[in-house]
């Protein structure tokens, strides 16, 4: 890809100042040399770098000694003017000819102008919305969507290889709750008194699934399983979050069902490997991760008493799988409420290895 007139004064301001300075690549990690894209910006300058604060403390020097030592040596054919301002920053004038010679290159590129002329290409799993098939999307999932989106949109832009990811809690205690309310909400379809569980979804949605599931199967479906009412509803707003996100002009490559993970016995070999890995512990019946041990404020139950499995069981089989299936970095855009559980995800990745 060819290189663009902005990249190229990076490159040789960058080279300078390991010259200048006698630095290495590490030194400079953090100077940054940024486009003013801002109107307020723009009267000082067309880029700034805060090349003389970063260096400071590694060269010991004030901000100001070194901003001047970089105005008065450094010195680029496309830079008109190079000032100061406030405590150490530095700012940059393009020369008439910087002009000319930016637009002919966007002439020229396109849409390549914008890509990274160096880049280390990477295989992300980025997982966004995952909303529960119980009921439909509000506006919080609305914001996760947009950020993932946007997100992935980025990244592939630069040529990262991208899985946009949707994870479906299709499995535990939620899914039987929602057969039940189904049953409940086609009984009163029927005329028959029927009080929704209290840990049931009381949503005026499943009114109208209940008269879709009696259109299509008649009032003998309530002689059918429980697990049918459950895989029913599933369904039916599985697609109204699919016909929302579309309308929405959100896309996802995989929908992955946590179902599977029971299923293939993906969950009990991960919970086996944490445990190899010394991260487990028995307590009150109970299956326990340490982790408290990777700043969790309690550690978390992976098995109940009862056998039952927790979310937090399928998280460290959902995380394994993800990297059994290529993704060298895992992403997730999380709600406001889940903190507890951005960190017992960051402490399931470390004892994972």
């Amino acid at each position: 890809m060819a290189i663009n007139s902005l990249d190229q004064i990076k490159e040789q301001l960058f080279n300078f100042l390991k010259a200048q300075f006698n630095l290495d690549d590490q030194a400079l990690e953090r100077v940054e040399l940024n486009i003013n894209i801002d109107d307020q910006k723009q009267l000082f300058g067309d880029l700034s770098t805060n090349a003389a604060l970063i260096l400071s403390k590694t060269l010991r020097q004030s901000p100001l000694i070194i901003a001047k030592a970089i105005i008065a040596n450094f010195i680029h054919p496309l830079v008109a003017k190079i000032e100061i301002a406030g405590p150490g920053f530095i700012n940059l004038y393009f020369s008439p000819a910087a002009y000319q010679q930016i637009l002919h290159e966007l002439n020229q590129q396109k849409i390549n102008f914008f890509k990274p002329d160096k880049l280390d290409l990477q295989h992300y799993s980025l997982e966004y919305v995952s909303a529960n098939p119980t009921g439909p999307l509000h506006f919080g999932h609305g914001r996760g969507a947009i950020i993932g989106d946007v997100l992935g949109n980025i990244l592939s832009f630069q040529g990262h290889q991208v899985n946009r990811e949707y994870y479906i809690n299709d499995a535990g205690g939620q899914m039987h709750n929602l057969g039940l309310s189904l049953i409940a909400r086609c009984k009163q379809a029927l005329g028959q008194f029927a009080e929704i569980p209290e840990n049931g979804y009381k949503g005026e949605y499943l009114i109208e699934v209940a008269q879709e599931c009696l259109a299509e199967h008649g009032a003998e479906a309530l002689n059918r399983p429980e697990e049918f009412f459950a895989r029913y509803a599933e369904t039916k707003l599985l697609y109204r979050i699919r016909q929302t996100l579309n309308d929405y002009g959100i896309q996802f490559d995989t929908w992955f069902s946590e179902r599977s993970l029971h299923e293939t016995g993906a969950i009990d070999r991960a919970i086996a490997q944490l445990t190899t890995n010394g991260y487990t512990y028995e307590a009150e019946e109970a299956l326990w991760f340490k982790s408290t041990q990777f700043g969790d404020d309690k550690d978390r139950v992976i098995r109940k008493s009862s056998g039952e499995l927790t979310y937090a069981a399928a998280d460290i089989a959902y995380m394994l799988s993800k990297v059994n299936r290529g993704a060298n970095h895992l992403i997730l855009v999380l709600g406001q409420d889940h903190h507890s559980y951005a960190v017992r995800l960051a402490g399931l990745r470390q004892a994972l290895g």
